[in-house]
C-alpha cells in the first residue's frame, strides 16, 4: 500500500527519509512505528493542496474582481471586498486557534471545511438570480455578506492544519517536504487560473458569462470538496492539549519584542506592511502608467510564481542543512530592492528578467523560510493559537499598508500620478530596508545545521 513500505528509502522524503524516522520535535509527537501513515498523509496532502489551492485560487482571482462587477457592486463595494479579504481570514484563524484546544485536530478539518464547501452554491444561487432580474443593489450587498462569510469560516480550519501537519512532517525534512508540496500545489493552481481565465474570455465572447461564472463556482466547489474528503483520509497524531500551555492574544502581543518568536513576528509583520504599501498598485501602474495590454500583463503578473516553481527544491534543501533564518536574510537582501527597480524600467521583458525574476526568487525564499521557523519555533501544543496570532498580526498590517499606499493617491504628490507611484515604491522600499537592517540580524536560528 501507498507510503506503508518502511524498509524502503521514499523518494518523496528524500535522501534524509531514514533519518526523519527518529526525529521527533514535541512531546505530542507520535512514536516511532506511525512513519507509513505519516508519508501517506505527506502524499495526500499534496492532492488535498491542489485541490484547496485551486478552489482558493478562483475566489481570489475572480470573487473579488470579475464576479462582483457582473453582480453589480459598486466601486465601494470592491474595495470593501479588498478589506473582508484581509480581514476575514485571519479572524477565522483567531477562533481556529481556540477550536484547536477543545476539538480533534482531523475532526476540525473535515468538518470546518463543510461551512467553506457550502459557500458554493450560494454564489451560484446568486448568479441565477442575477440573471433572472433580481434586483442589483440587493443582489451585490448578498454578494458582499456571502464572502465575509466565506472569508471567515475559510480561515477556521487553518490552525488545525498547520498545528497536525507539523506534527506529521519529521523536523528535518520540512524544507525539502513543503518545498515539493508548493510546487505541486502551485503549478496545480495556476493551470487553473489560466484555463478559467480562458474560458471566461470565451464565455463573454458567446454572451454567456454569467453561465461561465456559474460553471467556475462548480469548481471551486468540486476542489473544496475533495479536499474535505481527503482529511477524513488524513493521520493526526496523537495531540493532547493542557490548558496551562494556553497564551492570550493579548500575552502573545505583549512578549513580542522580549522573546525570539516575537522578534520574528515583528519582522514579517513590518516585511508585510512594507511590502503592501506597494503591491497593490503594481497591477495599475503597468496598465494606467506603462500602458501594458491584458496579455503582457498577465504574462508579467505570472512570471514571479514560475520563478518560484525552480527554485523551492533549492530553497527547501537550504532550508534543511542551514536552517530556515538562512532563507529569511537571502529573501531580506533582495525584497526591498525590488521596488527600487520599477522606478528604472518600462520594457516588459526586463521587467520580467529583473524585479519579476528576483522577486520570485526573494519572495519564496522569505516565505517559505518563515512558514518553517514557526514550525521549528514553537511547540505542538502552543502552534496552532500562534500561528493564528501572527496570521491576524499579518491581516491588520497588510490592510493597514495597502489603505495608507492608497492615501497617496487620494493626494497626488505634486499633482503627478507617475510621481505618486514612484513615491510609494519608494517608501515601500525603505520600509522593507529598515526591517533588513534592523529586525532580521536580532532572529535567531532555532535549528541545529546539518552537515551537507
Amino acid at each position: 500500500m501507498l507510503g506503508h513500505d518502511d524498509k524502503k528509502s521514499d523518494p518523496l522524503l528524500g535522501e534524509e527519509a531514514e533519518a526523519a524516522k527518529s526525529e521527533t520535535d514535541a512531546p505530542n509527537v507520535a512514536p516511532l512505528d506511525d512513519s507509513g501513515r505519516r508519508k501517506f498523509t505527506m502524499r495526500l496532502s499534496m492532492f488535498e493542496g491542489s485541490c484547496s489551492q485551486t478552489s482558493f485560487s478562483i475566489s481570489d482571482n475572480y470573487l473579488q474582481s470579475a464576479l462582483a462587477l457582473a453582480m453589480g457592486c459598486s466601486d465601494f463595494q470592491i474595495g470593501l471586498l479588498s478589506g473582508i479579504a484581509g480581514l476575514g481570514d485571519p479572524t477565522g484563524e483567531l477562533i481556529g486557534g481556540r477550536l484547536v484546544e477543545r476539538i480533534r485536530r482531523k475532526k476540525l478539518l473535515t468538518w470546518g471545511v463543510l461551512p467553506m464547501a457550502c459557500m458554493w452554491p450560494v454564489y451560484i444561487l446568486l448568479i441565477f438570480l442575477r440573471m433572472a432580474g433580481g434586483g442589483t443593489l440587493a443582489m451585490s450587498w448578498l454578494f458582499v455578506l456571502a464572502f465575509a462569510v466565506y472569508k471567515v469560516v475559510g480561515g477556521v480550519p487553518s490552525p488545525a492544519w498547520f498545528s497536525m501537519m507539523g506534527d506529521v512532517v519529521p523536523a528535518n525534512i520540512r524544507g525539502h517536504y513543503f518545498a515539493l508540496r508548493n510546487i505541486v500545489v502551485t503549478g496545480v493552481s495556476m493551470t487553473a487560473i489560466i484555463i478559467t481565465g480562458f474560458y471566461l474570455q470565451w464565455a463573454s465572447a458567446q454572451g454567456i458569462l454569467m453561465i461561465g461564472f456559474a460553471w467556475v463556482m462548480v469548481i471551486g466547489l468540486c476542489g473544496r470538496s475533495a479536499s474535505m474528503f481527503s482529511f477524513t483520509k488524513h493521520y493526526d497524531p496523537p495531540f493532547t492539549f493542557h490548558r496551562e500551555s494556553r497564551v492570550t492574544f493579548w500575552q502573545f502581543v505583549r512578549d513580542l519584542p522580549g522573546t525570539n518568536f516575537g522578534r520574528f513576528t515583528l519582522m514579517v509583520v513590518i516585511m508585510n506592511f512594507g511590502q503592501y504599501l506597494s503591491s497593490p498598485f503594481f497591477s495599475v501602474y503597468m496598465l494606467q502608467v506603462l500602458h501594458f495590454n491584458y496579455a503582457i500583463y498577465i504574462f508579467v503578473n505570472m512570471s514571479s510564481s514560475l520563478v518560484s516553481l525552480f527554485v523551492y527544491p533549492l530553497l527547501g534543501r537550504i532550508s534543511d542543512r542551514q536552517g530556515n533564518v538562512r532563507l529569511l536574510r537571502i529573501g531580506a537582501i533582495i525584497v526591498p530592492l525590488l521596488p527600487l527597480m520599477w522606478l528604472f524600467i518600462t520594457n516588459p521583458v526586463v521587467l520580467i528578467f529583473f524585479p519579476q525574476l528576483w522577486g520570485g526568487v526573494g519572495w519564496t525564499a522569505f516565505n517559505l523560510g518563515a512558514n518553517n521557523f514557526i514550525l521549528d519555533s514553537v511547540e505542538s501544543e502552543k502552534r496552532a493559537a500562534f500561528d493564528s496570532y501572527y496570521i491576524f498580526l499579518n491581516g491588520i498590517t497588510i490592510v493597514a499598508g495597502g489603505l495608507i499606499g492608497g492615501l497617496f493617491f487620494v493626494f497626488p504628490v505634486g499633482g503627478s500620478i507617475v510621481l505618486t507611484f514612484f513615491t510609494v515604491f519608494i517608501v515601500s522600499s525603505v520600509v522593507r530596508g529598515a526591517v533588513t537592517v534592523g529586525l532580521v540580524p536580532r532572529v535567531k536560528e532555532v535549528r541545529k545545521r546539518r552537515q551537507a
